[in-house]
Order: C-alpha cells, then structure tokens, then sequence
C-alpha cells in the first residue's frame, strides 16, 4: 500500500534521513511526494540523489506538506517550530521524533491547532526493521 500525503522531513540526519530512505526503499511514498530539508550540503546531495525533492526553506517544506516530520534535536526544535508555524495549516499532521519534547510542548508554540503526533524511532528503523 502506498501513501498518497506530501511528506515532508525538516532535518535529515541519522534518522530523518533512515526514514526517507526506508521510504523510497519499500515503494511506500512516492518518491515525487517526498521532499526534505537539512542544513547540511552533503544531506541535500544525497535527497537529490534519492530523486526527492529539497525544500528552498522549512517553511516552504512546510506550506507544501500534508505530512510535516520533525527529525532534528531538541534544543533546534523550537527555532524550526517558530519558522514553520505561519505556514501550518489544521488540515497538516506534525510528527515529531525530537526527544524530550511532549506534544503538548509542540502544541503550545503553534498559532493554530495542528495534529501533533509524537514518534520514538530507533535504530532498526535504519535497517527497515
């Protein structure tokens, strides 16, 4: 079964990155409905080279995603929370992997009511498992 959401990832390191790769690995999204971004060049490289798209901006990842992950450490999470929350939407899911961080925390910064999903990955998910 195939995901039909624009899924979009803000920070794709270790685990964002495991993420998306999963994803274009097992055909669950297409790749057309994929798009990231990371600070770090070389991560944007490999997106591209994953066929995804790389957002100009995390509000921009933001604005064109039905599905927002946030994949970056706790202490970037309020910083990308403030640059995403003019462009979320209620219709939008926010999930979140930043550890420490409860949904209500999230919730609280966001200017409207926005779905916030909390997710703990781990390091099978680098592995698919």
């Amino acid at each position: 079964m195939r995901l039909r959401q624009r899924i979009g990832v803000i920070g794709c390191g270790t685990m964002g990155g495991a993420i998306l790769r999963r994803l274009v690995a097992a055909d669950a999204v297409p790749a057309a409905r994929l798009q990231g971004t990371d600070p770090s060049a070389a991560r944007r490289i490999t997106l591209r080279r994953l066929g995804l798209r790389v957002a100009a901006s995390n509000a921009r990842l933001a604005r064109t995603s039905e599905i927002v992950l946030l994949a970056v450490k706790p202490q970037e999470l309020d910083a990308v929370l403030r640059e995403i929350a003019s462009a979320l939407t209620p219709r939008q899911v926010v999930v979140s992997i930043a550890a420490g961080r409860s949904t209500r925390w999230i919730e609280r910064r966001l200017p409207v009511r926005v779905p916030v999903v909390r997710a703990m990955p781990n390091m099978p998910a680098q592995i698919g498992q």
